[in-house]
């Protein structure tokens, strides 16, 4: 959820396949006070071998400063932990503001920030949970478009295929694919 919890700051939840019930896994503190956490998750989870649970906040709060997004896990014990904080410019070289979900293929995390990156446009960046991010592209603004909003598409030789929201040849958004 992007907002509500107990605190307003969006929660990760499940539902049960035999019936209609939902079991709360993780509630997001509220954005203010500034605590070392996400809110206002977006996009989807992906969940990886063990039952760990991957997504994004819009915002986070990274030693009391609010920034523009970060990557969290939940365990299936329950535990929340944010894997990474993106910078707190719109100008940062990795990103900000993550809006799509993330996909995930062999322990690697892959999404797009719409602002920040080298050209403060928009980024493609994959992160390894226990290492820092690596930014694959940084879009531009122009024919290659910028502010990319949805999840990628991983194909099995590696490509990943995403659309932008302004840019490209008209200034209308671009189709995209990174090859590795």
């Amino acid at each position: 959820m992007t907002e509500g919890g107990s605190s307003n700051g969006g929660s990760v939840f499940k539902l049960s396949p035999s019936g209609p019930t939902e079991t709360t896994l993780y509630t997001f503190p509220p954005g203010n006070p500034c605590a070392n956490n996400g809110y206002s998750l977006s996009g989807g989870l992906v969940k990886d071998v063990n039952d760990n649970l991957y997504g994004i906040t819009n915002m986070a709060c990274d030693n009391g400063e609010y920034g523009y997004g970060g990557v969290f896990e939940v365990t299936p014990t329950e535990t929340e932990s944010m894997l990474w904080f993106f910078s707190a410019s719109y100008g940062g070289p990795d990103g900000a503001y993550p809006i799509g979900g993330l996909v995930l293929k062999d322990h690697q995390l892959y999404g797009t920030t719409y602002y920040g990156g080298q050209y403060g446009n928009g980024s493609v960046f994959e992160l390894i949970p226990g290492s820092p991010d690596m930014v694959l592209y940084s879009f531009t603004g122009g024919g290659d478009g910028g502010g990319p909003t949805d999840t990628l598409v991983r194909d099995t030789s590696g490509n990943l295929y995403g659309t932008t929201h302004n840019g490209g040849a008209y200034g209308y958004g671009s189709v995209f694919v990174l090859t590795p």
